[in-house]
């Protein structure tokens, strides 16, 4: 794996920070699912990740 994934100037995207922004993203997005499949509001379960970084 890289270490870089790219480069924009002097801004690098490294593999580590983009996999762990990645399975953040996912991680939301499957809360929010199975908020919705229990009844529960999933703008709260967004409004809380937002909170959470």
């Amino acid at each position: 794996m890289y270490r870089i994934l790219f480069s924009i100037g002097s801004f690098h995207v490294y593999s580590y920070g983009a996999l762990i922004a990645l399975a953040f993203i996912l991680a939301i997005l499957f809360a929010m699912k199975e908020a919705k499949k229990s009844g529960e509001n999933p703008d709260r379960i967004l409004d809380l990740s937002l909170y959470i970084i």
